[in-house]
């Protein structure tokens, strides 16, 4: 069976205060799936800033793997649409879609 071959964008906050996990979670399930092949991270902004995603995610050892590690875009492409209140300000979700 061919692995699923992936490249992740995520911005890592796990114990950073006042930020949320599921970024992180998302990736260490990925680094241990045997179906899964990841063949790169970029660390993008979002609950925090750009520069502690990157930190924060080399701390936490999941820059340890054979994949490339690289600074994805510091700000938004577009404006993002507001109103869905997954993520507010305090870059904690409410998990209401």
């Amino acid at each position: 069976m061919d692995k699923l071959r992936l490249i992740m964008d995520c911005d890592c906050t796990m114990g950073v205060p006042g930020c949320d996990v599921d970024d992180s979670l998302a990736l260490l399930y990925v680094l241990d799936c045997p179906e899964a092949e990841l063949l790169g991270v970029t660390c993008s902004f979002g609950n925090n800033t750009q520069d502690t995603v990157y930190r924060n995610t080399k701390r936490q050892g999941m820059g340890q793997g054979g994949y490339t590690r690289a600074l994805g875009r510091g700000q938004p492409q577009r404006a993002a649409q507001r109103g869905g209140g997954v993520h507010e300000c305090s870059g904690k979700g409410t998990g209401r879609r």
